[in-house]
Parts: structure tokens; sequence; C-alpha cells
């Protein structure tokens, strides 16, 4: 490695480690380290609301449900998947039935009047349906 290559590579060595270079290096692994913690934090923010919101629903029981899926497959939009959440209301809960719709995201459905009562009267954020139900409750 001598000649030309051996003074091209200490070209760009001593471009990397000039001064301005090196700041300008600094503030981009700084950029990117503060970006992964960042990411890190909140993917165990994620995964700790993950397993207190499972955690909370193990006491309901609940139709089995596909782990990538949930109930969304035995829940159509159609008249057919209202009548199987009846079915599954009357075999597994008369109160409260939380729906898998993905690994993530559960659709909680309340029908006893005293449950939906004490659910209404908390002061936690309603969902948008509440809004369009506010005028006649």
């Amino acid at each position: 490695m001598d000649g030309p290559q051996t003074s091209q590579v200490l070209q760009h060595l001593s471009a990397y480690l000039s001064p301005a270079g090196s700041w300008l290096h600094l503030v981009g692994f700084t950029c990117l380290a503060v970006l992964v913690v960042h990411l890190l934090a909140r993917l165990v923010q994620f995964v700790s609301w993950q397993i207190k919101m499972r955690n909370t629903l193990k006491q309901f029981t609940t139709p089995p449900k596909h782990w990538l899926f949930g109930h969304s497959k035995a829940l159509p939009g159609s008249e057919k998947g209202f009548q199987t959440r009846l079915e599954w209301m009357k075999a597994y809960s008369a109160h409260y039935l939380p729906f898998w719709i993905s690994p993530f995201t559960v659709f909680n459905q309340v029908t006893h009047p005293e449950t939906v009562r004490t659910i209404l009267g908390t002061a936690e954020p309603k969902s948008m349906a509440y809004r369009f139900l506010e005028p006649w409750l």
C-alpha cells in the first residue's frame, strides 16, 4: 500500500479526524443516540402498558382468538357479526366483553345498565361514540 493509495487513505483519515469533521460526527452520533434512547423508552412504555392491559383483561373470559387477527375474523361487519357478538355476550358475560381487533387493540363492549352508568360517571376521557350519544344520555 504505497504511493497514491496510502496518500488517499491518509487524506480521508485526516479529513475524518479534523476538528470540524469530528464535531459534525459527534453531533450526528449524539442525535442518533438520543433518537435510539427515545425509541427504546417508548417501546418499554408500550410493552409495559400492554402487559398491564392484558393482565387486567385476563379476569374476563373471552372466546378463543387468533394471535394476529384477534376476534376480527369471527366478527364481520354485518348482521352475522352482530349475532355472533350477542351469542358471545350470552355465553361469556352479560356485563362486559373485550373483543380483540388486533394483537394490540381491544374493543370493550359493555351492555349492562349499571356497568354503563359506572363507566359514564367517571371523569375518564370518553370515546367518539360517547360524544355522538351524549345528547340522548
